[in-house]
């Protein structure tokens, strides 16, 4: 999906190298996701149940890409 793309190329271009080990490991179950469910959660329609902090914060900085 080009949009989810440009969206994860801007994320680890502005953020990855300041994310702290949880958010990698977050970041790294949130990349597991199907394109689509990704693409909600990024966008804004979807949490995934039971996030914790890292991942919510991860979600947040993609939102922000």
């Amino acid at each position: 999906m080009l949009e989810l793309d440009i969206v994860l190329k801007r994320f680890v271009d502005r953020e990855l190298d300041r994310l702290t080990p949880g958010q990698l490991s977050a970041l790294q179950t949130l990349l597991e996701f199907p394109d689509n469910d990704l693409w909600d959660l990024v966008s804004g329609r979807y949490q995934p149940p039971g996030a914790d902090a890292d991942m919510q914060s991860v979600t947040s900085l993609l939102r922000s890409a």
